[in-house]
Order: C-alpha cells, then structure tokens, then sequence
C-alpha cells in the first residue's frame, strides 16, 4: 500500500500520466474524425463513379439487346463479383440484367425499394450471404423505368477494416511511447529539484553552509534555487545574529549578576552596622535597575522589529520636537565641553509618527554623537528634500571604523574604540528600529579621528 501510494505521489508518473491521458483523448478524437471523414470521402467518390457508369451504360438511348450487351461487357470488365446492372419497369421487375447468379438475393432485395422510389437514389443493402455491403445506384430514366447498378463495397471495406485494425496496434503503442518520453523528460526537468530536497535536507542549525547550484539556464528552476539560497542566505545570517546576540547577552546579563552576588557575598562576610545595610542593598538596586533597562531595551527593540507594538501616529511640528530634545541635551553637552549648534528648516514642517517612539530614536543618536566627542562640536541640522525631510546629526568624535560601519546597527555591537564607555550597544540597534517602523531610513557617514554624520530620513505629512 505505501509503495503504491509512493508511486502515484511522483509527479514525473502522474504528469507523464495526465499527459498521456490527454493525448489518448485528442488521439482518439482526432483518428474518429479522420476516420469518417475517409469514409465519408470514398463514399462520395464511390457514388459520383456509380452515376458516371449509369450514364455510359445509357450513353445514345440502346435497345435493350444493345443494353444487355454493355451490361455484361462492363461487368466482365470490373467483374461479376464486383458490379451488377438491372433495368426495372415500374413494377420493379427485372427487364434487362447482367449475369445475376451470384446478386440474386440482391435482386430480391430491392425490388421492393425500386417499386416506391422513383428519383435519383442510393442505397446500402447487407445481405447475409455477402461477406462486404453493398451500394445500390437506382437511376431514373424518362420513360419512367430505372437503372440499377450495384457494387460491391468489399475493397473500400477492407481498406477501412484495415485502418481500424491498424490503429488498435498503433493506438496503444503509442501511448506507451509517449508515456515513456513523458515520464524520461519530466524527470530530468525535475532533477534539479532532487537536488533541492537532498541540500535541503543537508541543512541544519550546525550546517549552514550548504547552497543549490545554479545551472546557468536561468530558467524557472534556477530563478527557485536562487531564491532559496538567499533565503538560507538570510537564515545563517540570522542564525549568527542570534547566537552572537546571545553570547552577548550572557556576558552583559552576567556582568550585573555577579556585581550583586559579589556585593551580597561581601554584605555577608561578617556582621555589620544597621546603617551600612541601606548602602548595600542601594547598590544591589543600582545593579538591578541597570539589568531590567537592559532587558526592556531588547523587549522593546524586538517588539518595534516585530510590529508588536503599537505605532500611535500623529501629526507633529518638527521644530518644536527637535527644539525639546535639543533643550534637554544642552547642560549635558556644556558638561562635557561639546558646543551643540541647531540649525532648523527656514519654514517649520509636520511629520506623521509616534512622538516617544521617534524621540526616544533621536535622543539615541544625539546621545551617542554628544558622548563620543570630547570638547568638540554636534551640529543637528534639518534640511528639506523632495517629500522627507532629513535629520543631520554631525559630530567631530572619535569616528567608527570603515569595517564597523555595516555592524553598527546590530544588537550588542560595539567597536574596538567604544568598549571603554558605557552602554550595551543597544542604542542605534532600536533606533534604527523605530525609523524603519515609521517607513524611514538612518544612514551614516564616518571616518576615524574626524568624527560621524548619521542622517535620518522621514516622510513629510
């Protein structure tokens, strides 16, 4: 039963199969067509011949001894077996006839139909004794009798008797053949699908590498394995993205941990004044804060990824909304020595987003420019292009590295350069989140020693 069912589940055997059926069917139909169309043909040109030898019989109006002489020639010339020639009166009864010894049972035959038709008729007539049917010729004369000439059908039968048995060899074979060159080409197309399932069932979480080789036809095939080998492309890359975000999130998740196990082994030591206790748990807290925003960070960047969350747009003045953020960053700024310069749009403008999401986006990025330049200077300048608008946020920092800039967007990534700050490489990570949700782009320009450009870019409402 399961080798049955396997067999009829290939598709090279049950397209071969369709396919054949198909072809029996238009086969078929097309062989019944031509068939009767032949039949239809010789018939045809059997009955013009018929009324052709009526008329050369009659040729000049003989008596009937002249009448009976060409009657007898002519069937001596086709043969007695082959024609048969009878003129009847009105009544039907034989006037004038050729040799009748082996058409007699043809002569009572039709008797009966020469008495009612009195046109210009044909008839088939299958007598019992005959092996072939016969056709039957009454030709009208003007003195009212008629003409009979009849003639055996047996060579035109045999010719069609012949076709037909042909065919009954030829039919089945053929389909066979068909069948056979169906199946055979079906299942070389589709070996490259073969090939498919053996690599992909290669693949595994520890085999990534594997990738279907292209043929080079660039047929329908090829366009599929192409398909789906950058779509394993994606699969390894996310893959490795996970693994790397989970080794990175062992050691920023254990980093806190161990902070709170030291400070709690060292609370426990020895006893100590009531007063100390306070001072120890603060700092147990300050380790836990700093471990839950960590994890709400990567909450909130997969939730924005994913769509989870709920973007509640509205429409938001530009200037006022980078005038807030700008506001809130310029004692940090002071503090640190950075000279911060806002430059807005000539004539203010309105986007469509949700105003914590994109400004906790911004205050991300601004951040980062503020915290990597040491006494120097962050220009956020706004400028108008076709339907968006772009945020610049410029810095003259330590810059990123040309081989870290594709990685800066990656969760946990953080360059050889900025490991002796804090953070968790979180920040640009759900940045570029959030810009992607609201349909913009965040790109960057930077160059070691010289500082960085990220420009965001957002649709005008």
């Amino acid at each position: 039963m399961f080798l049955k069912s396997k067999l009829f589940s290939s598709i090279p055997i049950r397209l071969a199969t369709l396919y054949s059926l198909i072809f029996a069917f238009l086969f078929g139909s097309i062989f019944t067509v031509v068939y009767f169309w032949v039949e239809n043909y010789i018939r045809e040109i059997e009955d013009q011949w018929l009324v052709q030898e009526a008329k050369q019989i009659l040729e000049g109006e003989p008596n009937f001894e002249e009448l009976a002489q060409r009657m007898k020639d002519q069937a001596n010339a086709y043969g007695n077996q082959q024609i048969f020639y009878c003129l009847r009166n009105q009544e039907g009864v034989s006037v004038v006839q050729s040799s009748s010894s082996t058409w007699q049972e043809i002569v009572q035959e039709t008797s009966y139909f020469v008495r009612k038709e009195k046109n210009l008729a044909f008839e088939f007539v299958t007598v019992g004794s005959r092996t072939s049917p016969v056709r039957n010729l009454y030709y009208p004369l003007k003195s009212g009798m008629i003409l009979q000439v009849s003639y055996s059908l047996q060579n035109s039968s045999q010719f069609l008797n012949r076709l037909l048995s042909l065919s009954y060899y030829v039919f089945p074979l053929t389909i066979i053949i068909f069948w056979c060159l169906g199946f055979f080409m079906l299942k070389g197309t589709l070996k490259p699908m073969q090939i498919m399932t053996q690599i992909a069932q290669q693949v595994s979480a520890d085999n990534l590498k594997k990738r279907i080789p292209l043929s080079g036809s660039q047929n329908e095939l090829d366009e599929l394995a192409h398909t789906l080998n950058q779509m394993l492309d994606k699969i390894s890359n996310l893959v490795s993205n996970i693994q790397e975000m989970c080794e990175n999130l062992a050691h920023d998740v254990r980093t806190p941990i161990t902070r709170i196990q030291g400070i709690a082994e060292v609370a426990l030591l020895k006893e100590r004044a009531p007063h100390e206790y306070p001072e120890v748990l603060q700092d147990c807290l300050t380790e836990c804060e700093r471990l839950l925003s960590l994890l709400n960070t990567i909450l909130d960047i997969s939730e924005v990824e994913a769509r989870i969350i709920a973007i509640k747009k509205e429409r938001i003045s530009l200037s006022s909304f980078l005038e807030d953020i700008i506001e809130m960053f310029e004692d940090i700024a002071q503090h640190q020595g950075v000279q911060l310069t806002y430059t807005p749009l000539p004539q203010d403008c309105f986007i469509s987003g949700d105003r914590r999401h994109l400004q906790r986006a911004i205050i991300n990025l601004l951040d980062n420019a503020i915290k990597y330049t040491k006494k120097g200077e962050v220009v956020v300048k706004v400028e108008e292009q076709d339907s968006c608008v772009c945020i610049s946020i410029k810095d003259t920092g330590i810059g990123i590295k040309e081989k870290d800039l594709p990685q800066i967007f990656r969760r946990f990534y953080r360059s050889d350069s900025s490991r002796s700050l804090p953070g968790a490489g979180l920040g640009l990570s759900l940045a570029n989140a959030i810009i992607s949700a609201h349909a913009g782009t965040i790109s960057v320009q930077s160059q070691v020693g010289q500082g960085s450009l990220f420009q965001v870019q957002l649709k005008i409402s």
